[in-house]
């Protein structure tokens, strides 16, 4: 199964949590908590919570608020490297 694109939205609702005005909030890992998954916006990323978690369990040091960021930027790299090799441009 393909769960990039709930990887991608599961770090993303976790990052737009951030209150502006407030300055709280955020990207502090709490999209694994039960009382955020069932939050109707938040619906099917308990699927990219249970397959990141294998992951997730190698690297103890890293946060969940890390760990989701760090799957954010592996896949927009990737996604990169995708449309780059459409164009016929191998990275160097």
């Amino acid at each position: 199964m393909n769960c990039a694109h709930l990887s991608l939205c599961l770090a993303w609702y976790s990052a737009g949590t951030f209150g502006v005005k407030t300055k709280t909030d955020g990207p502090f890992g709490t999209m694994r908590y039960s009382a955020e998954l069932a939050h109707g916006a938040n619906n099917g990323l308990d699927i990219a919570v249970r397959l990141l978690e294998p992951i997730k369990e190698q690297f103890p040091i890293l946060s969940y608020a890390d760990f989701y960021q760090l799957v954010l930027l592996a896949l927009q790299s990737l996604v990169v490297l995708r449309f780059l090799s459409t164009l016929g441009v191998s990275p160097a």
